[in-house]
């Protein structure tokens, strides 16, 4: 199976949360980001946003009117994954359990590309979705992590 070359961000790294404080390796990630990917467009993914420590987690939906604000980056550069596996704490080297998971899901564009690309509406990318338990965890039935966080 061939891996896509998309990531669908939800959290910190959206290009409307860049005056927001990140948390440790965030600063690092953003830049790696910004480096070694384009960005695309908005995109939703059908899936449940839960509020965790200060940071948000996503979990794929059965239910079709769940659904997760993010933005999609095409990535330019494969050492941007193993960056972003730090910053989400899942790599090879971290610690077990993980929280996340690099995942391949289905999102939908919400926009036409910014870029010349020429996708469907409907494609694969790459997410860091949650992996743990969501009991007792707050779930954010709005999708839109930017609405919980306070820009400075």
């Amino acid at each position: 199976m061939i891996t896509p070359k998309y990531l669908f961000v939800y959290g910190s790294l959206r290009p409307c949360m860049a005056n927001t404080v990140l948390p440790g390796g965030g600063i690092k990630a953003r830049a790696a980001l910004s480096q070694w990917a384009e960005y695309v467009a908005p995109a939703t993914w059908q899936a449940r946003l839960y509020k965790l420590s200060g940071y948000p987690g996503a979990v794929a939906s059965e239910n079709a009117s769940d659904h997760v604000i993010g933005d999609v980056f095409r990535v330019t550069d494969a050492h941007l994954w193993s960056v972003l596996d730090q910053y989400e704490l899942c790599g090879p080297d971290d610690p077990t359990p993980h929280e996340y998971r690099r995942s391949v899901v289905l999102v939908e564009l919400t926009t036409e590309p910014a870029s010349s690309l020429s996708l469907p509406s409907l494609f694969e990318v790459q997410v860091y979705q949650y992996i743990q338990s969501t009991v007792d965890v707050a779930y954010l039935p709005h999708g839109d992590w930017s609405l919980e966080m306070t820009v400075i």
